[in-house]
């Protein structure tokens, strides 16, 4: 460790220690953490009715976890690493951050999880990922099942289950787009390719291919990018950028930010397994085009569990499955475009039987059972 190390070392463990201090000073009833630089806005809607509720509530960032989100309620936020979360004193932790051992929860009486994806947790998790939470807000039916299956492994378990929504739903509600192209080439078109992480997803197995056969087609092109390629494969980007930028036609979106722009100004979706699917689809009522690549799994058992995950369900039931094949793609693309009017009503009744209280607040409901939760 160099002496450049040491000092950011000390720099960090002293705001660490003053972090700590205030917020046990602050008597906070829940305390919100986010442990990603996304994470923030599954649980914001619902730190917000809390805090007009009368609680008092805290923000904890995770030293990594930049930048912020901004929000119309008042209340103290701290930034610390997760080593430092058991000092914190709180009787409730909110997080939509999943992977947290117990070492960092054992605290706080009741340790919530918010699900930041609508996908499956039996496949595109960890085996114990979410062992560390007692309480748990499920997004829809399908997690409700999931999570029972999950804790029949663990016979000790006595986590609770709470239907609460999907919180993001809330931040995406909101959304004034911004149209990304002007002019004539507004009344192209637009194809949104939203693949999800991994070695083995859209972009790194034929994205440049895929993009520069939907311009040719004359289609506009929105590229948005799982977060984690913009940590670790920023030169990919970099690359796909240069090289289609010039056409005018072509627009990257940051998804590590606040921006979903191009959720409302696409005309369809191309996905693998990414949970932006699911948000696109319901939100829009819109089909999506997935590209047929091998499964994002972090669970070597998924495969022998008794449910199938979403994500490999509902592919052709929302949309059209076809072969990473950019022709292929390109006339499927042009297929479900043909036939949009006839998408909606389908995956409305499929949106209602995967997401609880869709036409609903999500934070309102979730706020109603740590209300529940505080009072016992």
């Amino acid at each position: 460790m160099n002496k450049r190390n040491i000092n950011d070392f000390v720099k960090n463990l002293k705001q660490d220690i003053r972090s700590i201090a205030q917020q046990r000073a602050a008597k906070i009833d829940i305390l919100f953490y986010s442990g990603h630089t996304i994470h923030t806005q599954w649980i914001l809607s619902t730190l917000e009715v809390c805090v007009a509720r009368g609680f008092r509530c805290a923000l904890v960032y995770d030293r990594l976890s930049t930048p912020r989100i901004e929000s119309k309620a008042s209340y103290p936020t701290y930034t610390i690493s997760r080593y430092f979360l058991p000092l914190l004193k709180a009787k409730i932790i909110v997080t939509a951050t999943s992977g947290l051992r117990l070492l960092y929860l054992w605290p706080y009486k009741y340790r919530v999880y918010m699900p930041h994806s609508l996908t499956s947790l039996h496949m595109s998790y960890p085996p114990k990922a979410f062992d560390a939470y007692n309480v748990f807000f499920a997004s829809g039916p399908h997690h409700v099942a999931e999570i029972r299956m999950l804790d029949s492994f663990r016979p000790k378990s006595q986590r609770r289950i709470f239907s609460t929504c999907y919180g993001k739903m809330d931040v995406l509600k909101q959304v004034k787009p911004v149209f990304y192209f002007q002019g004539e080439e507004r009344k192209r078109k637009t194809v949104l390719i939203a693949p999800s992480w991994g070695k083995q997803n859209i972009i790194n197995i034929l994205g440049e291919e895929l993009t520069e056969i939907l311009l040719q087609s004359g289609f506009n092109v929105i590229l948005r990018p799982h977060p984690s390629m913009w940590i670790y494969q920023q030169q990919t980007l970099r690359r796909i950028q240069d090289r289609f930028a010039y056409t005018g036609r072509f627009y990257m979106e940051d998804s590590t930010t606040k921006r979903y722009d191009s959720y409302f100004t696409s005309d369809l979706m191309i996905s693998d397994y990414s949970g932006a699917a699911y948000e696109f689809a319901f939100l829009r009522e819109r089909p999506v085009l997935f590209v047929d690549l091998p499964e994002k799994a972090l669970n070597p058992h998924w495969s022998k569990m008794p449910i199938v995950p979403m994500e490999i369900e509902l592919r052709n039931r929302i949309g059209r499955l076809v072969q990473p094949n950019a022709s292929l793609i390109l006339a499927g693309v042009n297929a479900l475009l043909k036939d949009l009017h006839l998408w909606s009503e389908r995956i409305r009744q499929i949106r209602s039987q995967y997401i609880y209280a869709f036409d609903k607040h999500c934070g309102t409901i979730a706020a109603t059972y740590l209300t529940q939760l505080l009072k016992e």
